[in-house]
């Protein structure tokens, strides 16, 4: 009635391929941790690219594959692998290229014989929760959604201390905020969202003025309200938190 065409992309079209590029699942095989056993680990879609982030590179190589099997699936040596060099035991995030077939590192930590990775620079949430240790896992990552601003999700405790510190080669040369910390109450405990910025906001002062917290939703936003839980949803390329009938910012302000 309304002579309209829509179309849903199944396949995109490769230049000088013989067929279409499909979204699929990708895993990758490796010797985690430098094991004895060999298994597969899920990646992550991102854009055209497919993501294994954060994992202890066993050393040699990598198998790649569209299912959990050995048939069919593509095989990278060390050598092959492009990006930052790597060996084993360091800490690194895989980048595949299916459609080129490409295999891509980056080295998160570095692995010291008798001591802990090195750590790549950047700003770390430390506290309580792990006897304030800087842990590569805690790095904070860029919010694709704001410039200059960073973030992580973590499960939190009510009663945890926290900052962020920033670390540049290897060390920390500077916390977030300088003096104190900021305590985890009941109601940013759990699954939740915590973002950063290193410039000090007056808008988060209830957080120490460098970061903010949020509930990570992890159900279906009618069964969280009808329980009365808060749920993050971004409206309109803003962040708000929603529970009950009402809506709110990060910071507990109800927006009409």
């Amino acid at each position: 009635a309304a002579g309209e065409v829509s179309a849903t992309l199944v396949g995109k079209y490769q230049e000088g391929g013989d067929e279409p590029i499909v979204d699929t699942k990708y895993y990758m095989k490796n010797n985690w941790d430098a094991g004895s056993d060999w298994f597969w680990k899920e990646m992550s879609k991102d854009g055209e690219v497919y993501k294994l982030e954060n994992v202890v590179f066993g050393g040699t190589g990598v198998n790649f594959n569209t299912a959990e099997s050995d048939e069919g699936a593509s095989w990278k040596a060390l050598e092959e692998i492009s990006g930052d060099a790597i060996e084993a035991k360091d800490t690194v995030t895989f980048v595949l290229n299916p459609a080129a077939g490409e295999v891509s590192a980056t080295l998160v930590g570095k692995y010291q014989e008798g001591g802990e990775p090195v750590l790549t620079d950047g700003y770390y949430l430390m506290g309580s929760f792990n006897d304030w240790a800087i842990a590569a896992e805690n790095l904070l990552v860029a919010n694709p959604n704001a410039e200059g601003e960073y973030q992580l999700d973590i499960n939190l405790t009510e009663g945890d201390e926290i900052k962020v510190a920033y670390v540049e080669a290897d060390a920390a040369t500077t916390w977030f905020p300088k003096e104190g910390n900021y305590i985890v109450d009941a109601n940013h405990s759990g699954p939740t969202t915590m973002y950063f910025r290193p410039n000090y906001n007056e808008e988060w002062a209830a957080f120490g003025g460098y970061f903010y917290i949020v509930p990570t939703g992890t159900e279906g936003i009618e069964e969280v309200l009808s329980e009365g839980k808060a749920v993050k949803v971004l409206h309109e390329g803003k962040l708000l938190i929603m529970k009950g009938s009402h809506s709110y910012t990060p910071m507990g302000q109800i927006v009409k």
